[in-house]
């Protein structure tokens, strides 16, 4: 079986999670008024059809056409305003060095991923991409769909898997799958606190840290 390294991509590789608030102000309250975008908690880590979800309980009678269409008309902003995370480039090569397969597993639709794929010299590096958004026969996170079926892909077991994660709903997702979770912790929103992860990375080269250490035998060879 291959070692896998999967990324989740929002809050990772970029830094959008801290960006999205900036402008889901502004548009929540024209797409679902302001009484509901008031009492619609955090949307870290949700999908867009989640968010479409709570924000129907609390009484939005829009469609999920128009709801991904306002998120894409300001994602287009977001994936170019949010600043790339530093040092993910020095974790892409020792990965390669250390010869994982790597993949990405990210809620946010294909075109958004893309638009971070644009921005970045490694995307070459992703065995495999996975869109939550384009496949509807895998839950969303925090079921563990995604993450088993690119483990499928990559030919790798749990056990000799690396998530890479933020958001609780992420976390959650990583650990039902059965793999080694490491929840960063750099481009979290203020008070944000992570929950149950196997351990806690500040920055990327913490990461690579932690991965020599997960296989600390294989470096001894």
């Amino acid at each position: 079986m291959n070692k896998a390294f999967i990324f989740d991509m929002d809050g990772i590789i970029i830094d959008t999670e801290r960006v999205w608030p900036l402008y889901e102000k502004e548009f929540m309250n024209t797409l679902v008024g302001e009484e509901i975008a008031r009492k619609l908690s955090s949307t870290m880590g949700l999908s867009i059809e989640l968010i479409y979800e709570k924000s129907k309980k609390l009484g939005h009678e829009g469609s999920l056409e128009e709801f991904i269409d306002f998120y894409d008309k300001y994602a287009k902003i977001v994936y170019k305003k949010a600043e790339l995370t530093p040092g993910v480039t020095d974790l892409i090569k020792e990965l390669k060095i250390q010869n994982f397969s790597i993949g990405l597993v990210s809620s946010s639709p294909m075109g958004w991923i893309e638009m971070m794929l644009e921005r970045i010299t490694f995307a070459s590096a992703f065995s495999n991409i996975l869109s939550l958004h384009k496949h509807s026969e895998l839950r969303a996170k925090p079921h563990p769909d995604g993450y088993l079926h690119i483990m499928k892909l990559l030919g790798a077991s749990p056990q000799q898997s690396i998530i890479l994660e933020d958001s609780n709903y992420g976390i959650q997702s990583g650990k039902k799958s059965g793999a080694y979770v490491i929840g960063f912790k750099r481009n979290l929103h203020k008070n944000y606190v992570q929950k149950n992860a196997d351990e806690y990375a500040d920055t990327m080269k913490d990461v690579i840290q932690s991965v020599k250490e997960r296989f600390k035998s294989e470096y001894s060879l």
